[in-house]
């Protein structure tokens, strides 16, 4: 016999809230919330939902971003930093406890490199105004915060279709790759956008959704 839609509709959140505590916590369970409870380590899928409001969103792309806090330099392993994360108990504390570990990593000491795949970085202010006007964008807007070190714009030179790239600094996290765009800011073909974001990443320079997790736990929870 078949079963009827509620029952196997009944039978789904229950196996969701065996697998996930954390769907206890919300009336209404989406597909970012079971992402996130997925990619979670168990041990922290409990408390660190209780710990925070809007929970799926702020932490979405949390053991990325906790595996790119390793890679930068934090002397901790990652599974010491899930232990320590399973004691949190309120918003509070986990924000301290990032914060700590964001202060505790190294300065950078260098910008990004000149090349990264095809693409070559415009140091020089002129160059970028010029670009800009020939793109019809606001890359020209750049050229304070390339002086002061905060950014740095490459043009991604492509036989189809070149691509003006943003990498900011986001403090002691270090650089990430902010924007990626054609020109008059057109959006890029999606596999474009992931050759590029790939280059970029292999030289450590990941894409901004790493830092905007841990920047809005640490200043916007």
């Amino acid at each position: 016999m078949t079963e009827p839609p509620v029952c196997r509709s009944s039978a789904a959140a229950l196996e969701r809230k065996q697998l996930f505590p954390g769907f206890l916590l919300t009336p209404f369970i989406d597909d970012l919330a079971l992402q996130v409870l997925a990619e979670l380590p168990p041990s922290l899928r409990r408390p660190l939902p209780l710990a925070l409001s809007d929970w799926p969103r702020k932490l979405n792309g949390f053991a990325q971003s906790l595996e790119f806090l390793v890679a930068r330099g934090l002397n901790r392993s990652f599974d010491d930093l899930v232990e320590q994360l399973a004691t949190v108990t309120a918003r509070p504390q986990l924000r301290a406890m990032m914060r700590g570990w964001v202060e505790s990593l190294p300065l950078l000491e260098t910008v990004p490199p000149a090349r990264i795949g095809t693409a070559r970085r415009l140091d020089s202010s002129e160059k970028l105004r010029s670009l800009a006007r020939t793109w019809r964008n606001c890359l020209g807007s750049f050229t304070e915060d390339i002086d002061a070190g905060s950014c740095a714009v490459y043009l991604w030179d492509d036989a189809d279709s070149s691509a003006a790239c943003l990498a900011r600094r986001h403090g002691r996290l270090g650089w990430f790759l902010d924007d990626v765009k054609g020109p008059r800011n057109a959006d890029l073909d999606q596999d474009q956008v992931e050759v590029i974001a790939t280059a970029f990443a292999r030289i450590g320079v990941p894409r901004n959704s790493i830092a905007s997790t841990i920047e809005n736990i640490i200043w916007r929870c």
